[in-house]
C-alpha cells in the first residue's frame, strides 16, 4: 500500500468514526420541526478554495440566543463534487481561529446534500463554519450562505 493510499485510508476511517459518532448524538441541531420565526439574516455568500488536505473557516455573528443557523452550499468545484467536511465552531475573540464543536461534523457535497442540518446556538455571539478537505481531494472551490434566525 502506498503512503498516499495509506494516509487517505486512515483519514477516511477516522472521518467515518467522527461522522458515525456525530450521527449517534444530538449535534446541537434543532430537534423541533417548528420553522424559525422571521426570515432571519443571511450573510453575504462566503467563497473560497480549500487547498489539498487543508482547511478554511469563516466567522459570523448572531444576536439571537437559542437561534437557528442554516448553512447552504450553492456551488462546489470541481464539478466532480468532492466531499467537504463541515463543522460549526466558536471563533476566538479576534476571529483568527475556529474551534469546531464536538459532534458537529457533517460530510457535504454541494450537489448531493448541500444543506448542513440546522444548528441551534446556545447563546448569541460569534461562531464559525469550519471546512476541511479530509479526503485529500483538493483544491476544492466553494460558495455557501449562512442564515441565522
Amino acid at each position: 500500500m502506498t503512503k498516499t493510499l495509506l494516509v487517505r485510508t486512515l483519514a477516511a476511517a477516522g472521518l467515518a468514526a467522527i461522522v458515525a459518532t456525530a450521527a449517534a448524538c444530538n449535534n446541537g441541531g434543532s430537534s423541533s420541526t417548528t420553522a424559525p420565526t422571521g426570515p432571519g439574516t443571511t450573510d453575504p455568500p462566503y467563497t473560497g478554495t480549500i487547498q489539498l488536505g487543508s482547511a478554511d473557516f469563516f466567522t459570523f455573528t448572531t444576536a439571537v440566543a437559542n437561534g437557528e443557523v442554516d448553512i447552504v452550499f450553492t456551488s462546489e468545484t470541481p464539478t466532480t463534487n468532492p466531499p467537504v467536511v463541515v463543522e460549526i465552531g466558536t471563533a476566538s475573540a479576534d476571529g483568527s481561529t475556529c474551534n469546531p464543536q464536538t459532534n458537529t461534523a457533517q460530510i457535504l457535497q454541494a450537489v448531493v446534500n448541500p444543506i448542513y442540518p440546522p444548528f441551534t446556538t446556545a447563546a448569541s455571539g460569534t461562531f464559525c463554519v469550519y471546512l476541511q478537505d479530509a479526503f485529500s481531494q483538493g483544491p476544492i472551490g466553494y460558495t455557501f450562505t449562512v442564515t441565522h434566525h
